[in-house]
């Protein structure tokens, strides 16, 4: 349809002409803007207490990466009874079109893998992604949480964790169903675990594609009806990534299904540092690296360029 074409160039432009701006003066204004983005981390507004209080200290992957107070998950139902988890509910703001929300979780330690499963669980998670290896570079990053092998099974706490699909979708994605069964009360679900597991730790991958074909299936299987449970390592660099790309992506096609849209409209559908401010200031250190940020929006371009590649295709 020609408004779509018309909210792809309008896109192109603006994105194209905001990168173009701030590489100048050998990327002087880029980043400024990261830095000012940045500064969000240096200085929360939100206390963390229950991240330092007996017994929490421990379960934290990282000291300085923990959970605000204010949006932190609380389990219901841990076996110890204790409600803390490292992992955040990031979500959109009031009005926003269309909505969304993350769960961004630090990878699960040897002795939070129950819980890492009990949130899942709880907080009604059709998909996980994860953007780590379990090892890199001889450092544990996160705890193996789940069978490796299709038709494997394995007992955590009260629950019970088997994989009855397993698929390569491409080189760099493997995707699982897994079952999670309580044997208390034999309540199970059925989790779609998503695998990106060539992304390198406080690095962005070579190529933006992979990441991009991993949001549009997210979306074409519904799973953003119900937050999306992301981790990395941290939970605040890749994830940060990820759930950026995911918001601005999902924006930019709802513009598409919609009506023809406003110059102003499509300026703020494709706002990166908008979209990084507010997961900051939901979670500490979102999108962790200049190389990240740029990342984003080489991403969003990217996949504008092929949107507009696939409809002259048609």
């Amino acid at each position: 349809m020609p408004h779509e074409q018309a909210v792809l160039a309008k896109a192109s432009a603006a994105l194209g002409a905001k990168l173009a701006q701030l590489m100048q003066s050998g990327g002087r204004g880029f980043a400024e803007e990261y830095e000012r983005l940045a500064m969000i981390a240096a200085s929360p507004q939100q206390p963390s207490a229950a991240a330092s209080a007996p017994g929490n200290s421990s379960r934290n992957r990282y000291r300085n990466i923990v959970p605000f107070d204010f949006n932190r998950v609380r389990l219901a139902t841990s076996p110890e009874g204790r409600d803390y988890i490292n992992a955040s509910i990031v979500r959109s703001g009031g009005g926003e079109s269309p909505p969304w929300c993350f769960i961004a979780s630090q990878g699960p330690l040897k002795g939070t893998v129950e819980d890492f499963w009990r949130m899942a669980l709880e907080q009604r998670c059709s998909a996980v992604v994860m953007l780590t290896r379990a090892v890199e570079r001889g450092v544990e990053k996160c705890a193996p949480y789940f069978p490796q092998a299709r038709g494997a099974s394995s007992s955590v706490g009260r629950l019970q964790v088997a994989v009855e699909e397993l698929r390569d979708v491409s080189p760099d994605i493997t995707v699982r169903s897994i079952r999670v069964t309580d044997r208390t009360n034999g309540m199970a679900s059925v989790v779609q675990h998503y695998h990106y597991h060539e992304w390198p730790d406080h690095g962005v991958p070579e190529f933006t594609k992979p990441l991009r074909d991993l949001i549009n299936l997210l979306e074409a299987t519904g799973a953003g009806r119900a937050p999306i449970l992301v981790h990395c390592s941290a939970g605040v660099g890749r994830t940060g990534t990820f759930c950026a790309v995911y918001v601005l992506l999902q924006r930019l096609y709802t513009l598409l299904r919609g009506g023809p849209p406003s110059a102003a409209q499509i300026e703020k559908a494709v706002d990166v540092p908008g979209v990084v401010a507010r997961l900051r200031r939901q979670r500490v250190g979102m999108v962790q690296t200049v190389d990240q940020y740029y990342f984003c929006y080489q991403a969003v371009i990217q996949e504008v360029e092929a949107e507009v590649g696939r409809r002259s295709r048609g």
